[in-house]
């Protein structure tokens, strides 16, 4: 039984019929006793970089190069058809010489499966006349009854509508199909398979149904709609319950797209609203005459004291007694004073870091606010409390903080 396919690819491209050349002559499918090039090949040695060369030269000389360049045909015989490798190729090549006459033909035989395949790669453009390879829906049909002539002659199985290999008729309601996966796939009945449960339907609803209605009926109750065209010439079907999944992802995904809108709209104009009011809070202080006489404190105090201690180190030459007394003072002052700075910035850092694991809408909320009453009511405060209004919103944030851990603990 030799079934004649015509692999439908892409073939417009160099590098399609290079790699395709490349397949069929893979030395661990086939040898070189078991390839040929019908038509002109000048070399002796046939690999596929010197048959895609060859294949090439031919295209540019008939000024033929683009397009469709090749067509690629698989002969394959049944695992129980009694053929050798040899035959193979014989048939192969007579098929080739006769049905591409006038065409450069790669044949070679794979036999690296439990079943012998001849490959046919054809070059598209005829080194006779340079014309195109072309292959109608009636030549199909003509190929196939080629080959099953060539079978008949050989003494080989033909193929036969509804019959099995050894010729036994196909029962009824058996499924078949030239795919061994897809064979497997029904007979076995896997679970959780589209195609297996939609094979399995059908079986069930044609043995109880007399016209189409019925069994549009019958699909129906199992779960499948039917698209029956009115020729017959293809039937679809569809499962109910992913036609409703589909749409309630199709939902799903529009109800989310909508949200997110909403959600960056609500975003925006409330980035708008923030930066207007921490606009507003800027020249507020800068208009507070008490804010700014706090934060210039905060500033020269540490600078003051270090202008204090310059000049203290600068009068440690007449206080000492001996050198060595001005030295060790010197570099005692100065490891005290670096040792603050590092505690201090270490300090910082700490809080800061501790602050940013607790920081939410809340914090941000008193930060803004306590930074609103300094930059409001700064004035009024510095009138009656003698406190810096950084501390003062120091402790307001600290105080909240503190506050809200007690809460929490006693309470969760």
């Amino acid at each position: 039984m030799a079934v004649n396919k015509t692999v439908n690819k892409r073939t417009n491209s160099h590098g399609a019929i290079r790699n395709c050349i490349e397949y069929v002559l893979r030395q661990d499918k086939t040898n070189e006793q078991l390839a040929y090039v019908t038509g002109p090949y000048p070399h002796e040695e046939i690999n596929y970089n010197l048959v895609y060369r060859t294949f090439l030269e031919e295209k540019k000389l008939w000024n033929k190069d683009s397009g469709r360049m090749y067509a690629h045909n698989i002969i394959s015989w049944h695992k129980d058809e009694k053929i050798t490798p040899e035959q193979a190729f014989e048939f192969g090549k007579e098929f080739a010489e006769n049905w591409f006459s006038g065409f450069q033909t790669l044949v070679a035989v794979h036999k690296d499966k439990n079943h012998i395949r001849c490959h046919l790669v054809t070059n598209s453009v005829s080194y006779e006349d340079g014309r195109k390879l072309h292959n109608t829906k009636k030549d199909l049909e003509r190929m196939k009854q080629l080959t099953n002539q060539m079978c008949r002659e050989r003494g080989l199985t033909v193929v036969e509508k509804g019959k099995h290999f050894d010729g036994s008729q196909i029962e009824k309601g058996e499924v078949i199909a030239w795919s061994k996966d897809k064979y497997n796939l029904f007979r076995q009945q896997v679970k959780d398979s589209f195609v297996a449960d939609c094979a399995m339907a059908v079986l069930k609803a044609l043995e109880n149904c007399i016209n189409k209605e019925k069994f549009i009926e019958k699909m129906k109750q199992f779960g499948w709609n039917v698209n029956w065209t009115e020729k017959r010439k293809h039937i679809t079907f569809q499962n109910q319950a992913e036609r409703e999944k589909k749409r309630t992802d199709v939902e799903i995904q529009r109800a989310r797209k909508k949200a997110k809108s909403e959600i960056d709209d609500m975003k925006e104009r409330q980035f708008f609203w923030d930066w207007g009011y921490l606009t507003v809070i800027f020249f507020s202080l800068l208009q507070n005459g008490a804010f700014q006489r706090d934060v210039l404190k905060f500033i020269t105090i540490p600078i003051n004291w270090g202008k204090e201690y310059i000049a203290w180190f600068e009068q440690l030459e007449y206080i000492s007694n001996t050198a060595g007394e001005m030295l060790f003072k010197g570099f005692f002052s100065m490891f005290m004073i670096a040792a603050w700075i590092l505690g201090s910035v270490c300090l910082v850092w700490a809080g800061v870091e501790q602050y940013k694991k607790i920081w939410d809408d809340l914090y941000k909320m008193v930060l803004i606010s306590s930074i609103s009453f300094a930059a409001v009511l700064g004035n009024l405060i510095r009138a009656y409390l003698p406190l810096n209004l950084l501390l003062v919103i120091l402790l307001i944030n600290t105080g909240t903080i503190l506050l809200r851990a007690y809460l929490k603990k006693k309470y969760c």
